[in-house]
Order: structure tokens, then sequence, then C-alpha cells
């Protein structure tokens, strides 16, 4: 009975320690996320646990990424075959995805990604009904941003934005990604919903000072602004 004993004690020993190594594992994973995100950074995940699945967690999260950045600007909203066939040309170069931000230019954009297996990002609205294309939208609360300006009106406070130039965001539920067309696939609306959190009570602020990426390091990015 004892050896059977021992044997047994030694097994919930063994299954202790492998819970306190996974454990400390997961925090170790945890903590570095959170510094990414906190720090706005992209560096690498490193691990003192030995296991397989932890240490295959960590290899997709540092996942190294080559990217090309770039971006023009219309002659006009409007589509037009000139238009399209710039955008073929960038598909056919490798662009994967081509935000477009600009009324009808849209459908120029979406022949060129239909006709090259292109992905499109659309705007305003969710455009997703529009194109099978299109992977996501960059929504506009349009009709929260009106309440928001009339608002102002009946609190005799719209002088302080009349005649001026105003940003509103996440606090005005004034931008968002469609959530009910969800077609990320390597990216949850749990992902989405916690960013936007964090975007909210301003753990992560976002910076449009755009002139910072160019000359920017990061340990597993390789950014190319062109």
């Amino acid at each position: 009975m004892l050896p059977w004993l021992l044997c047994l004690a030694l097994l919930l020993l063994l299954l202790l320690l492998k819970l306190h190594l996974l454990r400390r594992g997961m925090r170790e994973i945890a903590g570095q996320v959170s510094a990414r995100l906190s720090e706005d950074s992209n560096n690498l995940i490193f691990l003192s646990s030995r296991d397989r699945a932890l240490r295959q967690l960590a290899a997709e999260l540092n996942v190294q990424v080559d990217m090309k950045f770039s971006w023009e600007y219309g002659a006009s909203f409007s589509d037009s075959p000139e238009l399209q066939t710039m955008i073929s040309g960038w598909y056919g170069a490798g662009t994967e995805v081509v935000f477009a931000c600009g009324g009808s230019m849209f459908q120029s954009i979406t022949a060129a990604a239909s006709a090259n297996d292109g992905k499109v990002i659309g705007v305003d609205v969710d455009q997703s009904s529009q194109s099978d294309t299109v992977i996501t939208s960059a929504m506009k609360g349009l009709s929260d941003a009106v309440q928001w300006a009339v608002a102002k009106v009946y609190d005799d406070s719209f002088a302080e934005i009349g005649g001026e130039s105003t940003s509103l965001g996440v606090k005005e539920n004034a931008v968002a990604l469609p959530i009910d067309t969800w077609s990320l696939a390597n990216y949850t609306v749990d992902d989405y919903k916690e960013l936007y959190q964090k975007v909210l009570d301003g753990t992560l602020v976002v910076d449009n000072d755009y002139s910072k990426m160019e000359g920017a390091e990061y340990s597993n990015l390789t950014l190319d602004i062109i």
C-alpha cells in the first residue's frame, strides 16, 4: 500500500509543479503583452517555460511582419477606369488590402480587388454588403455625432464647436468597426472589444502624428513607407 501512496504523492507533486510552471508562463506572456500595449511597442516575448503549447503561443505572438505602407490622394471622389487600373497595379505588385476612403471611388477599388483576389477596407458605413472583397469598414457614428453637435445647441455651448474643426472618437461613439458582419479570421470580436475599451478608458492612446511612423523601429515589424 505504501509504495502506491508514494507514487500517487509523487504524481500529485509533478502535476502541481507543472501547473505552477504553466501559470508562471502565462503570467510572463500576459505581462509582456500588456507592456506591448502600454508602451506601444512590438517587443519579442521571451519565456522561461519549456512547455510546448506556451512556446507555440509565444511564437505566434512573435511572428515577424514585413509591411509596406503607402497612400494616394484621389483627384476626386468619383470612380474611374484610370483609378481601377492604378489599383490593379497595386494589387499586382503585392498589395494585399486597400483602404478605400472616398465616395464612389470605392467601386473602382473593389472592381480592381475582385479582379486580383485583393481585399478592401470600407469607410463611413459597413460596406461589406457592397462587395465580397470588403474585410471590414472604418465606420463613422454619424447619428451619434449629429446628436452630440445638436446637444451643444440646446445647452448653449455650440460656440465651442461652431466654425471649428472637431475630431470625435470612441468617447463620443463616433468611430467603430462593424461587429455583425465580422469576417476577420485572426482577430476576433472579443479582441476588438478589448482594444476598443482600452482606447475608451485611456489605457491606449491613439497618436495621429504620422511623422512618428518614419524611422520608428519595431522588434517584429519591418515598416516600409513608400
